[in-house]
C-alpha cells in the first residue's frame, strides 16, 4: 500500500496513472486514495492501530474490487 499510494500521490508509474480504473476519475480522486493507502500502510506499522487500519483499507478496496469487476476486469496493469 505505500509503494502504490506514492505512486498514485506522484502520479507516475504503473499502479499511479496507468491503472484503467483510475484513469477514468479526476485527478484528486486518485490522491485521495494514494494518501488513504499510504496512511494506512503506516498505520499497519503501529500495534494500536493495526486493526483499524486493515479494516479501512480493505473498505478501500471493496469499491476498487467492484470497478474491476464492473469492467469486466479490463482495468489491468501492462507488466
Amino acid at each position: 500500500f505505500l509503494l502504490t499510494g506514492a505512486a498514485k500521490l506522484a502520479g507516475f508509474g504503473p499502479d499511479g496513472m496507468r491503472a484503467a480504473a483510475m484513469l477514468e476519475f479526476p485527478p484528486w480522486v486518485r490522491m485521495m486514495v494514494g494518501a488513504l493507502e499510504i496512511a494506512g500502510a503506516v498505520a499497519l506499522l503501529v500495534p494500536a492501530t493495526t486493526t483499524v487500519a486493515a479494516l479501512t483499507l480493505a473498505g478501500l478496496m471493496l469499491p476498487a474490487t467492484a470497478i474491476q469487476v464492473a469492467g469486466n476486469g479490463t482495468a489491468t496493469l501492462d507488466l
